[in-house]
């Protein structure tokens, strides 16, 4: 029967080094009277232990702080790669961690915030690439390009002109706040970059503003003075001679009031939609 040696682990083959350098310095203090010469071979010593242990991975151990490799570690910091391991803050590479913040990859993590890629990843928060955001693919959502919309509703008194609303593709939507017969009115525009048909008025050569909707108290019969706003369905398409479509849902509306603390505006208007 053969008995079968185990290998030695790195942890054992540095602690040996270690014993020998050690018994080495006893020695030779002990031949030179017990007096606290220097080792004379202190600085090859230190080089052997670099070529023995500087290769060397830590598996399974509980820290392995800037290893080179420290697979199934529980902690490894800074670590080039540490697959498995419970925390992997700063790793170049961390496969299935518990935790790998700030990793450049983190493929499968449990949490991986500010990971660059974080593949699969349970929790990615500011990843730069995630396969899926809320539990929906990239193509559930619009690209932020696509959307079209002023951010709020822009206020205007009598005199502001091509005041910009919204801007997406080739089209540019604004609006105007001018007067009739001494009262405000409100006016929604757009203009393309290229050859387009607005609001169904049939194809226009570049930079044709076209003039969408108007809103007063004179053209819908209102005293001078009143509230007055375009009905909630107000729609229009706009087409592009390439193909490019851009759908909008616009308002606008005159003599928005002072009351509960708002400030009083001669005209205001806004818009919201898509391309499609």
């Amino acid at each position: 029967m053969h008995l079968r040696v185990p290998r030695p682990s790195p942890a054992l083959v540095v602690g040996f080094v270690a014993l020998f350098v050690a018994l080495a310095g006893t020695g030779y203090a002990a031949s030179n009277g017990g007096h606290s010469n220097k080792h004379g071979d202190a600085k090859q010593d230190k080089k052997l232990i670099k070529q023995v242990a500087g290769g060397l991975s830590v598996k399974h151990a509980k820290t392995a702080n800037t290893a080179k490799s420290a697979n199934s570690a529980k902690s490894a910091n800074t670590a080039k790669s540490a697959n498995t391991a419970k925390t992997a803050n700063f790793a170049t590479t961390a496969g299935f961690a518990t935790n790998a913040g700030s990793a450049s990859n983190a493929t499968n993590a449990t949490n991986a915030t500010n990971a660059t890629n974080a593949t699969n990843a349970n929790n990615a928060n500011n990843a730069n690439n995630a396969n899926t955001v809320g539990g929906q693919p990239a193509s559930a959502f619009e690209p932020a390009n696509k959307i079209v919309t002023g951010g709020s509703e822009k206020f205007m008194s009598v005199g502001q002109t091509d005041v910009p609303i919204a801007k997406v593709g080739h089209f540019t939507f604004t609006a105007s706040c001018t007067t009739v017969g001494g009262q405000p009115q409100a006016e929604f525009d757009v203009i393309a970059d290229t050859t387009a048909d607005l609001d169904g008025t049939g194809p226009a050569a570049a930079g044709t503003l076209t003039d969408i909707h108007q809103n007063s108290d004179a053209l819908d019969g209102l005293n001078p003075g009143d509230f007055d706003q375009v009905g909630s369905a107000s729609d229009s398409t706009e087409i592009a001679a390439d193909g490019q479509e851009v759908d909008v849902f616009y308002n606008d509306g005159v003599n928005w009031p002072a009351v509960n603390g708002s400030a009083a505006h001669d005209c205001f208007a806004g818009v919201t939609g898509i391309q499609a």
